[in-house]
């Protein structure tokens, strides 16, 4: 079985008149499924630059990026958004919710136009909010839940079409630390689910939730590496382990 991502040779480069700015410098990554990796790196690293890619919300300037075994390269746009739709979940920062909809109707935005019945949809969301714990919230709008269950509604909207890749750019930029821990702990248990994650991150503390941590600098992979024993979100929030990195980034490993 080929892996889930595959890049070779991955360039970037913005173009303004005569200047070229390269935003990704020849990147080569191979991600099997059910892995769950955090990429890191300081601001103007590349990092979001290469999520946007694999997310078929951008191209390449050249070189190769295989989406479970399909090059994406050469395909038209109506063939992207499909890919986009049917195999990818994201999840952002800011939440990105419809604040007058309500929690069910905005999960149900990815299968509008899918072709199925609104009793197929509602039980498809409410499905989705049942697995991030929320079922009982699925009539609340945005400003009735707080910034926690808001991020839990975008992981459900991410889920309902039930992806093999969930792509999150710093899911927890606006949250405090128990609730980024909560939200770890949801990734966790949807990547033992065989969905693969990747996390956008510049927070060390985020990114020890993962089994994989691929550092990004200047627009090249830095380091890439395994984590030998990643921590389990659950056993931090039973034991009361957490503590505020907020106002502490540490250097990315």
């Amino acid at each position: 079985m080929p892996p889930l991502i595959q890049t070779e040779n991955l360039w970037k480069i913005y173009r303004t008149g005569e200047i070229e700015l390269a935003a990704l410098k020849g990147i080569s990554l191979s991600v099997t499924r059910a892995e769950f990796i955090a990429i890191m790196g300081p601001s103007g690293s590349g990092k979001s630059t290469l999520m946007h890619i694999l997310g078929c919300l951008d191209r390449p300037s050249r070189g190769r990026y295989l989406l479970d075994g399909v090059e994406i390269g050469g395909l038209k746009p109506n063939d992207l958004a499909r890919i986009r739709n049917q195999k990818i979940g994201f999840v952002f920062q800011g939440f990105n919710l419809l604040h007058r909809t309500t929690a069910i109707e905005n999960v149900e935005l990815p299968i509008l136009y899918d072709g199925l019945s609104v009793r197929e949809r509602a039980a498809r969301a409410g499905e989705a909010l049942e697995r991030v714990g929320l079922g009982d919230r699925r009539y609340h709008y945005p400003n009735q839940l707080s910034g926690g269950q808001q991020q839990r509604v975008a992981i459900a909207r991410a889920l309902v079409m039930r992806p093999q890749l969930i792509l999150a750019d710093e899911p927890t930029g606006n949250l405090d630390t128990r609730t980024s821990v909560e939200i770890m702990a949801l990734f966790q248990e949807l990547n033992r689910d065989g969905i693969t994650i990747m996390v956008v991150t510049h927070e060390p503390d985020v990114a020890r939730y993962a089994s994989r941590i691929i550092a990004f600098r200047d627009g090249i992979i830095r380091s890439d590496r395994p984590v030998s024993r990643h921590t389990d979100a659950k056993e931090v929030l039973s034991k009361g382990l957490f503590e505020s990195s907020k106002d502490a980034r540490g250097e990315v490993p």
